[in-house]
């Protein structure tokens, strides 16, 4: 099967460090990635600066914990030379077994330099599984090493309240966007969050590629907004390299409808359909 996702976002090449920030579903878009970068035969680490839920095995099938960047590198190699081409690492448990505790941004630079990984793969910060959110000041923790760093938004907020329910850090947002609390999102308005200084990409290391998910596209309406946001990105002076408006479904289906890019300041467009959306 074509790696559509890899395919996209434009992860080609000899490997690098991604990382995944912004609104709910970064850590289904992580591990589906891993799963396409490791089917190709690439070695894939994912793994958090901050917390994430205890992978299931379909989403990594080895968990290595270790709060120690020497331990994390032993023990990573060792799984690798059995034949394991996809793990994730943290530092230690929190809250219970369920809950990871991410890595330092210096453990990330150790893995970097001393790993062996082709590809690691970061949720570089949290949303308390909102569709959307605005960073605070100490988000979101972008390891410098970082090559391409990717927004997602849940396409499901547009036209919501500014309200908790749809938008995590709803006064950061407001303070960002400039659009009044409770007031419905607008597409602007997530254009702005996306594209402002310190807005979700805050912290992007310069010269990382930075790309845009816009998840959920899985009717008429919201295709129509990612769309419509799609090319207001592309639009704008710096903006995102890559747009892409798609869904991630089920455990296994992905849908990935529109492509856009302007590295060129020129907008292409790529189709992967299921059915007539």
């Amino acid at each position: 099967m074509e790696p559509a996702l890899v395919k996209s976002l434009g992860l080609t090449g000899p490997g690098g460090v991604v990382s995944l920030v912004g609104g709910g579903g970064k850590t289904t878009l992580m591990f589906r990635l891993a799963r396409e970068l490791a089917d190709s035969g690439c070695r894939v680490l994912t793994t958090t600066t901050t917390k994430i839920f205890r992978p299931d095995p379909d989403q990594s099938p080895h968990l290595v914990v270790d709060a120690e960047p020497d331990g994390l590198i032993r023990r990573t190699r060792a799984l690798m030379e059995s034949g394991c081409r996809h793990m994730t690492a943290v530092q230690g448990f929190g809250g219970g077994v369920d809950k990871l505790v991410g890595l330092p941004r210096s453990a990330v630079t150790e893995l970097v330099r001393h790993g062996g990984f082709d590809w690691i793969l970061v949720e570089a910060d949290g949303a308390k599984r909102r569709p959307l959110k605005a960073p605070a000041a100490h988000e979101p923790v972008v390891p410098a090493e970082s090559t391409v760093v990717t927004a997602v938004v849940g396409l499901e907020a547009i036209d919501r309240p500014l309200a908790a329910p749809w938008v995590f850090r709803c006064k950061y947002y407001s303070r960002i966007t400039g659009l009044s609390e409770a007031a419905a999102v607008t597409l602007e308005s997530v254009a702005c969050v996306l594209t402002h200084p310190q807005g979700m990409m805050k912290g992007a290391p310069e010269g990382a590629r930075r790309c845009v998910f816009l998840n959920k596209a899985d009717n008429r309406r919201r295709l129509v907004h990612g769309r419509k946001l799609a090319k207001l990105l592309t639009a704008v002076d710096g903006g995102p390299e890559r747009v892409v408006v798609g869904a991630l479904r089920d455990s296994r289906a992905v849908r990935l409808i529109e492509i856009r890019g302007n590295g060129k300041r020129s907008s292409t467009n790529q189709f992967w359909s299921e059915g007539g959306l």
